[in-house]
C-alpha cells in the first residue's frame, strides 16, 4: 500500500524522539537481557511511542507502562511490571566500525505503507543496490534499495523511489556480497582501513571471514605487525568464545560424541588462556565420565560373578538393559551404586540391588533390599503393558496387579515413570550421517482421543536431534507452520536442512530438542468462519493436544520443556492454543501472532503462559496492525505477564530467522511448573477444559457459542480457581459440573486428614491413600511423565 511523502509527518516526529531516548540494557524478570536504546513508551503503535505533552520523555510513569528497546534493525517492548533491572551505559554505537555507502536523504513521492509478500529479490549490487518486487493488489510493484551504511548492528536501507527505511542483520547477507560493498567504501591500500574491515568482521560474529582478512592486511602490510597482533587477539577472544558456547550447547543438548570429537580437536593455542582452562576442565568432566561408566561396568562383572547361578539367572535381563545402555546421561542413576560398589560390607546382591532400584527409580529410590529392586523392575514391566494394552480388561487386570506387588507400593510406581522409555514403539529412519534423525512423518494413534477430527487422526512431522536415545528426557519444539507450507515447512525450518545432498540440524535440533510439525489445515480443515486465518476452533486445540500426547508415548519428551511456535497463521494458531492450553506448554513464540479476542478472553492464563512475538512494522497483518490486536497486546504487557514483543523497523511479512537465535535462548529460561499449588484459569473450548489438576466439565452453551465465533462479538469462559493450601486444605471453584480433582504428594501430604472442597461443597474429608487406578488412567491418557496424579476425585 503506498501514500503520499506528505503525509508521513508523524514517522518523522517518532524518528525525532529517538534523541530522547537512553542507551543501556534492560532484563526482564526471566532473565533475558536487552540491548539498546531505551524509551518509556505508552503502546505499541507508531503513535504511542510519542511521549505526552509536558511530560519528561526519559522518565517512566503510568501514561508509558512499557519499555522500549531500540537497535538499528529492531525494537524490543516489555512491560515495565516484567524488568528485573534496568542498566544505563555509554553509547553502544560508539566505537563500533560503520562504512558509509551512501549517507543522502532521497526526497521521492510515495511512501510504503505495509509490505506483503516479496516475489523476487536480487542480489545487492557491489554499491549496495538492490531491487525489491513486492506483490501488491494491483501487480507486482518494483522498489530499489540502497545500503546508506554497515555496521555489526546490521545495515541500514532507504530507497530512491518510495519511502522506504528499514534495517537488514548481518547475517541475512551473504558474506561475499558484504565484502564486495565494503570494498566501495574503503581504501584497499590503507592500513587503517584494512584493520577496521577486520575489526567489522569480528564484531559481526564473522570470524572466518575475520582470519582471512586478517591474514591479508599481514601479507600487505608485514610492518603492521604490532597492530595486526592486536586485531588478533581481539580475534583469538572472539573465536575462543564461539568455540566455546557451541560446546556447552552441545553439551547440554545431550550430543556427547560430537563433543568429544570437538574437545580432541579444540585450538587450544589459539583461544585465550581462560578459554583453554574452561576447555580442559570440559576434557577433565567427560574423562571423569569415562572413568565412572568404566568402573561401573567392572563392578558389575566382578558382583555378578559373585551371585548364586539362581540370582545372575533372575538378574540377567536388568544386568543387559544397563550394560548397554550406560552413557552420561543415565550413569548419575547409579550414583549410589558406585559410591558403594567396593563396600565388601554388603553382600554383592544388596550393592546390584542399589544399581538396579537406582536404575529404575532414580537414585533418590535407590535401595540395597533385593526384593525391592526385582519388584521396582517387575513393577516396571507391568506398567508398560498397562500402558499399551488395548484390551480393558487386560488393562484392569495389569492395573490390579501393580496394586498388589508386595515391595512397591503406588508412589513407588510412580517413581519409576520419569525414566521409563517410551512406551508407543515408533520405526525410525537411519541416522544421517550429521547424526539427525529424519524428518519422518507418522500418525496419532486413534485410540487416545485423536479419532474424529474431520481429516481423521492427525499426521505430523518429526526431527530427532544428533545423540538422540530413549534413556534421556529431550525438550520438544511443536511447530504450527503457515497454513500454505505443511508440516513439512515447519519441520525444515526449525528441525533439518539441507547442505548440498547432506542433511544436517537446523537451529531447534542444533540445541537437542525434538521437533514436532503439524498441518492444522490439512488435519482439521478450514470452516467457512475462518476468512482465510486460524479458525480458532474446538478441532484445531484437539489436533494439537492429540499430536503432543502422541509425541509423549513414542519418543523420550520431557513434558516441562514443551514449547509451541508458528508463523503468520500457524503464528495466530500457536498464541491462541498456547493460551487455551498453559498447563501443556512451556512457553509460546509466534511470528506474526496476533492476541485476538480470545486471547484477550483467556488473560489470566497468560500468567502461566510467556509469550514472544515478532512482527514486521509495516506487515499488513502483523501482531500490531490493528488497534485492538495492538491494545490487547499491550494490556497483557502493561498488566505484567511475560510477554515479549519485537518488531523490525521496516520490514513485512517475513519469516525471520534472524530472530531464531533469540527465541530459542528465551525458551531454554522457561520450563512449564507442573504442579501450581494456586492458579487462575479460564476455559473457551471443551479441549480445554483441563487446567493442570483440575478439570471442568460440561460447559455452559453460551460458552461453546463463543469459542466457535472468532469474529466480532462477547466471549465467555468458564473460570477456575485452585488451591492447595497449608494444612490439607484444598478449595477449588469451576462454573462447569461435574468438577474432577486430581491430587498428588506435591499437593496434598498422603500422612495428614485432607480437607477437599468444590465450589463450596466439602468432597473429602479424612485420610486419603494414593491409589495405582487414577496413576495409570491418566498416564494412558495424556502421556505426561512429569505430571502424575495418584488420587481422582470428581464433584
Amino acid at each position: 500500500m503506498l501514500r503520499p511523502a506528505a503525509a508521513v509527518a508523524s514517522l518523522a516526529a517518532l524518528l525525532a524522539v529517538a534523541g530522547a531516548a537512553r542507551a543501556g540494557s534492560v532484563t526482564t524478570k526471566d532473565g533475558t537481557v536487552h540491548v539498546g536504546s531505551i524509551m518509556p513508551v505508552l503502546g505499541l503503535t507508531d503513535d504511542q511511542m510519542l511521549p505526552p505533552a509536558g511530560t519528561d520523555p526519559e522518565k517512566p510513569n503510568a501514561f508509558r507502562p512499557l519499555e522500549l528497546i531500540d537497535t538499528l534493525t529492531r525494537r524490543t517492548f516489555v512491560g515495565l511490571k516484567n524488568i528485573a533491572e534496568t542498566d544505563p551505559s555509554e553509547d553502544l554505537r560508539s566505537g563500533r566500525v560503520e562504512f558509509v555507502l551512501d549517507d543522502r536523504d532521497p526526497e521521492p513521492v510515495q511512501e510504503l505503507l505495509t509490505i506483503g509478500s516479496v516475489a523476487n529479490l536480487t542480489p545487492f549490487s557491489d554499491h549496495g543496490r538492490r531491487t525489491v518486487t513486492l506483490a501488491t493488489p494491483d501487480g507486482n510493484l518494483d522498489v530499489v534499495q540502497f545500503v546508506r551504511s554497515i555496521s555489526a548492528e546490521g545495515l541500514d536501507l532507504a530507497s530512491t523511489t518510495h519511502l522506504w527505511r528499514s534495517g537488514l542483520d548481518v547475517s541475512a547477507v551473504p558474506p561475499e556480497r558484504l565484502a564486495a560493498m565494503i570494498a566501495t567504501d574503503i581504501d584497499p591500500k590503507n592500513p587503517d582501513d584494512r584493520l577496521a574491515v577486520v575489526r567489522f568482521y569480528t564484531e559481526a560474529g564473522l570470524l572466518e571471514r575475520a582470519g582471512a582478512e586478517l591474514d591479508a592486511v599481514r601479507r600487505d602490510f608485514p610492518e603492521l605487525s604490532r597492530a595486526a597482533d592486536a586485531a588478533a587477539e581481539g580475534l583469538r577472544g572472539a573465536v575462543g568464545a564461539s568455540l566455546l558456547g557451541d560446546l556447552l550447547v552441545r553439551r547440554s543438548a545431550g550430543q556427547h560424541d560430537l563433543v568429544r570429537r570437538a574437545l580432541a580437536a579444540f585450538p587450544d593455542q589459539q583461544v585465550p588462556p581462560a578459554t583453554a582452562r574452561r576447555v580442559a576442565d570440559l576434557r577433565a568432566e567427560y574423562a571423569d565420565l569415562d572413568r565412572r561408566i568404566g568402573l561401573a561396568r567392572v563392578r558389575f562383572d566382578l558382583l555378578h560373578g559373585e551371585l548364586s547361578a539362581e540370582d545372575q539367572e533372575r538378574y540377567r535381563p536388568f544386568r543387559s538393559e544397563i550394560a548397554e545402555s550406560i552413557n552420561p546421561d543415565t550413569i548419575a542413576r547409579l550414583d549410589p551404586f558406585l559410591q558403594f560398589a567396593a563396600d565388601d560390607g554388603l553382600p554383592a546382591a544388596d550393592r546390584l540391588a542399589l544399581a538396579y532400584s537406582g536404575w529404575a527409580a532414580g537414585p533418590g529410590g535407590a535401595d540395597t533390599d533385593p526384593r525391592r529392586a526385582a519388584g521396582l523392575w517387575e513393577a516396571r514391566r507391568l506398567l508398560r503393558e498397562a500402558l499399551v494394552a488395548t484390551d480393558g480388561l487386560r488393562v484392569e487386570a495389569l492395573r490390579d496387579q501393580l496394586g498388589g506387588l508386595e515391595e512397591v507400593d503406588v508412589l513407588g510406581v510412580r517413581s519409576i515413570i520419569p525414566r521409563l522409555r517410551p512406551w508407543a514403539e515408533t520405526a525410525t529412519p537411519t541416522p544421517h550421517a550429521s547424526g539427525l534423525i529424519g524428518p519422518f512423518e507418522t500418525t496419532c494413534d486413534d485410540r487416545y482421543g485423536a479419532s474424529g477430527l474431520p481429516g481423521g487422526p492427525p499426521k505430523y512431522t518429526v526431527v530427532l536431534p544428533p545423540g538422540y536415545h530413549p534413556d534421556r528426557l529431550y525438550p520438544s519444539l511443536v511447530v504450527l507452520g503457515p497454513y500454505a507450507t505443511g508440516a513439512g515447512g515447519g519441520a525444515a525450518f526449525w528441525g533439518a536442512k539441507k547442505n548440498g545432498e547432506a542433511v544436517v540440524p537446523g537451529p531447534a535440533t542444533t540445541r537437542g530438542m525434538v521437533v514436532l510439525s503439524l498441518d492444522l489445515e490439512a488435519t482439521t480443515g478450514r470452516p467457512p468462519n475462518s476468512g482465510g486465518g486460524h479458525p480458532y476452533g474446538d478441532d484445531q486445540l484437539r489436533a494439537v493436544e492429540a499430536v503432543v500426547e502422541d509425541a509423549r508415548r513414542r519418543f523420550a519428551l520431557d513434558p516441562d520443556r514443551c514449547y509451541l511456535t508458528g508463523h503468520w497463521n500457524g503464528g495466530d494458531a500457536a498464541v491462541d492454543v498456547g493460551l487455551a492450553r498453559p498447563d501443556l506448554f512451556a512457553a509460546v513464540a509466534a511470528v506474526g501472532g496476533r492476541v485476538k479476542k480470545f486471547g484477550a478472553a483467556l488473560e489470566e492464563n497468560a500468567a502461566h503462559c510467556p509469550l514472544y512475538l515478532v512482527g514486521g512494522q509495516l506487515e499488513p497483518y502483523g501482531p500490531v496492525r490493528r488497534s485492538d490486536d495492538a491494545e490487547r497486546l499491550r494490556d497483557l504487557m502493561k498488566d505484567g505477564h511475560d510477554v515479549t514483543y519485537v518488531e523490525y523497523f521496516g520490514r513485512g511479512r517475513e519469516l525471520y530467522p534472524e530472530e531464531v537465535p533469540r527465541i530459542l535462548d528465551w525458551f531454554a529460561r522457561h520450563t512449564r511448573t507442573p504442579f501450581p499449588k494456586t492458579f487462575d484459569a479460564q476455559v473457551l473450548r471443551p479441549a480445554a477444559a483441563r487446567k493442570w489438576w483440575v478439570e471442568a466439565g460440561r460447559l455452559p452453551s453460551s460458552v461453546l457459542t463463543a469459542g466457535r465465533t472468532p469474529g466480532p462479538g462477547r466471549v465467555s469462559t468458564v473460570a477456575i480457581e485452585a488451591e492447595a493450601r497449608d494444612g490439607n486444605l484444598v478449595i477449588v471453584r469451576c462454573g462447569a459440573k461435574p468438577v474432577t480433582v486430581w491430587l498428588s504428594p506435591e499437593l496434598i501430604d498422603y500422612a495428614a486428614e485432607a480437607d477437599v472442597r468444590v465450589n463450596g461443597s466439602r468432597v473429602q474429608r479424612g485420610f486419603l491413600a494414593p491409589e495405582i487406578g487414577p496413576l495409570i488412567e491418566d498416564l494412558r491418557d495424556r502421556g505426561d511423565r512429569t505430571m502424575t496424579f495418584t488420587t481422582k476425585l470428581t464433584s
